[in-house]
């Protein structure tokens, strides 16, 4: 992209564009005016470049002669993380803080799971859908944060309203071992026996829907296995294929969380 780019807009404009120098970018574009009546500066290139480098000045010059926002340049956002550049979109009203980006989400379903807490702050504070469901992947804000271990941020969701229970957060982030986490959630309310979510789009993932103690042991994390025994998980509940935890420990052949199952069952 950023050499179709480059070639689109020569050198010098884009130097200019990607290291946030407007006076300069007004003067070749007034050189190309001056040789060109009918010359039109790309601001959509021009735009797509300074997003690439989170060029904000640019990108407001940009929106005020005109240009619009289209979904490759909120791709590039994303992923380019171009924070400043999202304030401006947004508080220019070129953007609502809830665009949808396909594949991506929107933009808090991607700065959040990535632990970014000072632009998942900022769009919370613009009234983003602290429950949107990252539809790629089928999880929450919250679930994707969780498991990923970003404490902080998780924190930062629920004290701005995201749904916790039925959020598929506790046995993702018990999955992937955030012990932290899975205390932090447990703290604020979670049901420890919740399974998981289902994915509608894909029955697969339903066959391995269980608990965060099934997840845990699954896993091979033992410090979460033992918060969790600590906090009071059945170690006799099911999962949605009717194994308890200790036939997950046996199955994969784990004799440390073996034992520690069953001397947690006969006390």
């Amino acid at each position: 992209m950023e050499s179709q780019l480059k070639t689109e807009l020569g050198e010098d404009l884009w130097r200019a564009c990607t290291e946030g120098h407007l006076e300069d970018m007004e003067f070749i574009i007034s050189q190309h005016k001056s040789t060109d009546s009918s010359y039109k500066p790309p601001l959509s290139s021009v735009m797509k470049a300074a997003t690439l480098r989170d060029k904000a000045n640019i990108v407001s010059y940009c929106l005020k002669q005109g240009a619009i926002v289209t979904e490759p340049l909120m791709n590039s956002l994303v992923s380019a993380g171009s924070f400043q550049t999202h304030k401006v979109l947004v508080e220019s009203g070129a953007v609502d803080i809830d665009y949808y980006i396909p594949w991506f989400g929107t933009v808090l379903a991607v700065a959040a799971p990535a632990g970014n807490y000072e632009w998942t702050e900022y769009c919370l504070e613009k009234g983003a859908n602290a429950n949107f469901d990252r539809v790629d992947e089928y999880k929450t804000v919250l679930a994707a944060t969780a498991e990923n271990g970003r404490i902080d941020v998780v924190g930062l969701l629920l004290d701005h309203g995201a749904t916790l229970n039925s959020s598929g957060a506790i046995v993702l982030a018990a999955e992937t071992g955030e012990k932290e986490v899975v205390s932090l959630l447990l703290d604020r309310g979670a049901d420890i026996h919740e399974i998981g979510v289902a994915d509608p789009t894909d029955p697969r993932v339903t066959e391995y829907m269980g608990s965060a103690l099934h997840k845990a042991v699954e896993g091979g994390h033992k410090d979460v296995v033992e918060l969790l025994l600590e906090r009071g998980a059945d170690v006799n509940l099911q999962d949605v294929k009717g194994r308890t935890p200790l036939d997950l420990a046996k199955e994969v052949k784990m004799p440390d969380m073996v034992g520690l199952l069953e001397n947690h069952s006969v006390r």
